[in-house]
């Protein structure tokens, strides 16, 4: 028995010979013809019209080649080598269904950078958006288990804090083979006094009259209620831009998301006394700093 198939565009399995045992058809490894798309591309089986269809042909003998299946599969197309730390299927979904058709590195990062702007983005399978701190489980400290700071966890449990968010979006681009993005924590820091420790960043909205109190939050992915303060947070930084996964919005300088994030900052004097200080919008009050990630 003679096997052959037929693939999107110019992609084709040459004639090969085929084993048959009871009802299956078995090839050996065979390297196709013609070249896949050059762009990113999400095919995907569920969707009418966008699957990565494959019309196989027998020939039997002396016989002529007939159609005997057509098969329907999801493939991800990834813009260069995968570099991500996971192969989660998720990363590629996410990188490939918004980035389908781009064939340059800054297109592809503009247009995944899309999903997270709606504050809904959701995982291959996913009924809903996942959530930035929903029901992050917490330790004796207070402060959220070290695995719900991880993306792997982020896309099992749906959860994360802004260190999963970030390694998401980083792992995603990743996963497109880019290394330029970068993870960035930042912390408060007082420049005008530096006998003042940071302490906690006060997330937009406060109020200061008569005394601090917590606002409506800006809005975070699938929440509307994230916590009101954190002693550190976590972004992704390419190039000069810089990209709060967390919140899904963008900004060209670090003061201009100091600015939009955060309405103040506590610190610890060297009495041990804490101070609130409000956001001065001409003064750099936090730091930003970039790690190492993995």
């Amino acid at each position: 028995m003679k096997v052959r198939a037929f693939g999107p565009g110019t992609i084709a399995i040459p004639e090969i010979t085929a084993s048959v045992l009871d009802t299956s058809v078995t090839i050996p490894y065979t390297p196709t013809s013609g070249n896949l798309a050059d762009s990113v591309k999400f095919y995907d089986h569920t969707a009418s019209g966008s699957e990565f269809e494959i019309e196989w042909q027998i020939k039997i003998g002396d016989s002529d080649w007939f159609n005997a299946k057509t098969t329907k599969h999801t493939v991800y197309l990834t813009r260069a080598q995968p570099k991500a730390s996971g192969r989660q299927e998720s990363l590629f979904y996410l990188g490939c269904k918004n980035a389908d058709g781009q064939t340059t590195e800054a297109g592809m990062i503009s247009e995944i950078w899309n999903e997270f702007t709606d504050w809904d983005v959701r995982k291959r399978g996913g009924s809903s958006g996942m959530t930035y701190w929903g029901d992050i489980p917490l330790g004796p400290d207070g402060k959220a288990l070290e695995q719900c700071t991880n993306f792997d966890y982020l896309i099992s449990e749906e959860d994360g804090t802004c260190e999963a968010w970030a390694q998401l979006f980083i792992e995603i681009l990743r996963a497109q083979g880019t290394t330029s993005p970068k993870l960035a924590v930042i912390t408060p820091k007082n420049v005008t006094n530096p006998d003042l420790n940071g302490q906690f960043l006060l997330i937009r909205n406060w109020t200061s009259n008569p005394s601090w109190q917590a606002l409506d939050r800006i809005p975070a992915q699938s929440n509307t209620d994230s916590p009101a303060s954190f002693d550190n947070h976590a972004i992704v930084k390419i190039g000069t831009t810089l990209y709060d996964p967390s919140y899904g919005r963008s900004f060209g300088s670090e003061n201009a998301h100091e600015n939009a994030a955060f309405a103040g900052f506590t610190y610890l004097n060297s009495s041990g006394t804490q101070v609130t200080a409000t956001n001065a919008s001409s003064v750099q009050q936090a730091q930003y700093d970039t790690v190492t990630y993995p």
